[in-house]
């Protein structure tokens, strides 16, 4: 077959689903106070940096769930799943890479803090990605899909995905 090799093994159906379910909110979220990720907060150069950044205090570690999940995460990875996917959010919804891709490499820093090792693993590209835009060496519209993907496939893997736990009526539920 002359098939290109994916490299995120995700199904096809979970990659319409995902991306098609996030289309379906019709209210935004409003979040009241501060935004996450105080101005001034030093980034990490790699992923690995930041979660320690985060972990030690030098960063503002602003790990938030989101509202993407129906109910109380039972697991710090379901915690992490959530976290994810509202990054996956405000990478596509709240167009914060091409705003204030700081933060989002804050907030992925802040999701890692949970489960370090294997959020890192999983979500380094994404992070990799985000760093090109803020130093200028690639645009916000050229990571946009691979961050969402990386992301999304990661946020996958530690809900084994389970499409019934996303709420309906929010930016990542079907409904």
């Amino acid at each position: 077959s002359n098939r290109e090799h994916v490299p995120y093994p995700m199904t096809g159906r979970f990659v319409l689903f995902a991306l098609s379910t996030f289309l379906v909110r019709v209210q935004w979220l409003q979040v009241l106070g501060e935004p996450a990720g105080r101005a001034g907060n030093p980034i990490g150069e790699s992923l690995r940096e930041m979660v320690q950044w985060c972990e030690s205090g030098k960063s503002e570690n602003n790990f938030f769930v989101g509202d993407v999940l129906i109910d109380i995460p039972k697991t710090a990875d379901e915690e992490v799943a959530g976290c994810l996917l509202d990054k996956v959010e405000a990478v596509l919804f709240d167009s914060l890479l091409q705003t204030d891709p700081d933060n989002v490499l804050n907030g992925l820093g802040s999701c890692c803090t949970k489960t370090p090792g294997s959020c890192i693993e999983d979500t380094e590209e994404a992070y990799d990605f985000i760093v090109k835009v803020r130093s200028k060496k690639a645009s916000p519209n050229q990571v946009t899909a691979p961050v969402a993907a990386v992301l999304l496939f990661a946020a996958e893997k530690r809900l084994n995905f389970d499409k019934s736990r996303i709420a309906k009526g929010t930016r990542g539920g079907g409904g």
